[in-house]
């Protein structure tokens, strides 16, 4: 797990932990209900493990994370199953290559992060797939109660020791928009807060992971950082529906 300030900690998860981290936190199991969001591990050119991230299949070949995920790794390995993969971490899966956006400087900009990656797999993949919402879709739309939206991820369900819950699956919850202006956001990222009773509270693991607008598939942010190592409070995602971040993921249509 890397921190990048004192203010935030992002959200992949360390391979190195002494418990693997797993699940979205209060969430619940999602089944069959999202395949198209999958579990991926990053590693470097000689095939050193650094991190696990959860990102989400838009084409045969795109699947779409976090920048934090695929910066500094040169191969990825992804699984779409909603248990624990057969050979995590180190077989099995399709492999991939990372590309972070090319303006990513590990949150230099804060906030404006750039927090937006993208694997291109070297076996296409069936779908079904997650859609796009457009640019500026989230600019138009109410904080609080008004806006809910789905969460899909394999991040750590309970954070805080030493219930540390590691089950390696992928886990769905819900949250409500908070907002997008405040000084954590300017327009660029989203803040969600954990729907009560519905899980929705994002760590470690659930970086990359797809925030759809709820009931669908459509994917509006991408799953960023929290404010604290126990996950407690807000979490934060790095907008999709802007014209820069469409323009990043389009460029690698077919």
């Amino acid at each position: 797990m890397r921190k990048t300030s004192l203010l935030f900690v992002v959200l992949a998860a360390a391979l190195v932990m002494a418990v693997p981290a797993s699940a979205l936190q209060f969430g619940t199991p999602d089944g069959d209900d999202h395949p198209q969001v999958g579990l991926a591990v990053f590693y470097t050119a000689e095939g050193m493990p650094l991190w696990r991230c959860t990102g989400t299949l838009i084409s045969p070949t795109r699947f779409l994370t976090a920048g934090h995920c695929t910066s500094g790794a040169a191969i990825a390995q992804v699984w779409f199953t909603s248990g624990r993969p057969a050979g995590y971490p180190f077989a099995g899966g399709v492999i991939g290559t990372p590309h972070a956006h090319p303006s990513y400087a590990d949150f230099a900009e804060f906030p404006a992060n750039y927090d937006v990656g993208m694997v291109v797999l070297h076996a296409a993949q069936p779908g079904p797939y997650a859609s796009l919402a457009p640019a500026g879709y989230l600019d138009g739309v109410k904080g609080g109660s008004h806006t809910t939206f789905d969460l899909v991820g394999y991040g750590v369900q309970d954070a805080l020791p030493p219930a540390l819950v590691a089950q390696v699956a992928r886990y769905f919850g819900q949250a409500k928009l908070v907002n997008t202006k405040s000084a954590y956001n300017a327009g660029y990222n989203v803040q969600l807060s954990a729907a009560p009773g519905t899980g929705g509270a994002l760590c470690f693991g659930d970086s990359g992971g797809p925030v759809f607008l709820a009931g669908t598939t459509t994917i509006v942010a991408v799953n960023s950082f929290v404010l604290n190592n126990q996950c407690m409070g807000s979490g934060f995602s790095y907008r999709t529906d802007t014209a820069d971040s469409l323009a990043f993921i389009n460029s690698f249509a077919p």
